[in-house]
């Protein structure tokens, strides 16, 4: 079978993640989550310039100014070459049309994995990044028509360059989502949500954003209430999140997200990352750490 829908794709991966530059947040509302395309389109870059940071290898970050939007940053492509992708490109595709393909898409990880390696790659380690975790769900219910799915970190041809050409993105449709998921064994099935061009009301699917160093939270900016209190909400969502000492509403198994105060660390043992909660149950805190936290619905029983 060919394909997933929208439903069964957010319910596997509840949870988005973008890596911004630190201080782009205020940009971010602003204008939305912008493609390079966009943000050139936006400071307004054309000629040489347009063309060296969209159709060619960038080696280095590119600051751009603007007399009215102020500054931003195009990232570098450091993990990627024209030598790895000569070697990994089919169906007629160069380089450049690699590169255009990727400046013209907005990224977002399916997996805290995946962000975690970047995070914790030797060029971003020790600087602040801005970090946004986005409700899959809500992002697909408006945008799924412009969302294409890749099997691979498409912006990567080191240590190896995977092989990659016209179908590495497909659409939802059209993704053999299947076939990935049993050939690794349930692991990575997706690596990456796109969206064309960009997503400018990226503040209404935004969940958090905090600023990391050293591969870890250590500013919290922006937090959207989690639990929907309407009368007429009598089930949670997979996906959906609650604190320590809420009331369960709905029995399922809940997974261990955070700490109240946003660290990560020191981890929870094995057993407390996982528990199975009936509705009525008060939401525990980490005994092993003595500490509050905020628990995801991940599947329901």
């Amino acid at each position: 079978m060919t394909g997933i829908r929208a439903e069964a794709f957010s319910e596997r991966f509840p949870r988005l993640f973008h890596m911004a530059e630190a201080g782009s947040w205020p940009s971010i509302q602003r204008h939305g989550l912008l493609s390079t395309s966009a943000l050139l389109d936006l400071f307004e870059v054309s000629g040489e310039q347009r063309l060296a940071l969209e159709a060619r290898h960038r080696p280095r970050s590119v600051t751009l100014h603007h007399p009215r939007h102020g500054t931003a940053v195009v990232r570098d492509q450091k993990p990627m070459n024209d030598s790895g992708l000569l070697r990994s490109l089919s169906g007629g595709l160069s380089p450049t049309d690699w590169y255009q393909l990727l400046n013209s898409r907005v990224f977002f990880w399916v997996s805290h994995k995946r962000l975690a390696k970047l995070l914790g790659a030797l060029e971003y380690r020790d600087k602040r990044q801005t970090v946004l975790t986005v409700d899959t769900a809500r992002l697909l219910a408006r945008h799924e028509a412009r969302v294409l799915l890749s099997p691979l970190n498409s912006g990567a041809t080191k240590p190896f360059p995977w092989p990659r050409g016209p179908d590495t993105f497909l659409p939802m449709a059209r993704y053999p989502f299947a076939a990935w998921d049993q050939k690794r064994k349930r692991r990575d099935p997706v690596v990456e949500l796109t969206v064309t061009y960009s997503v400018p009301d990226i503040r209404d699917f935004v969940l958090r954003v905090e600023e990391y160093v050293g591969g870890e939270p250590d500013t919290l900016l922006f937090e959207a209430t989690c639990v929907e209190t309407t009368k007429e909400k009598s089930m949670a969502d997979v996906g959906q999140e609650f604190k320590t000492g809420a009331k369960c509403e709905t029995r399922g198994i809940y997974t261990f997200v955070r700490y109240v105060d946003s660290q990560q660390a020191p981890a929870p043992t094995r057993d407390e990352r996982d528990i199975p909660l009936d509705k009525g149950d008060t939401f525990p805190p980490i005994k092993s750490q003595n500490k509050a936290a905020w628990w995801m619905l991940t599947r329901l029983t």
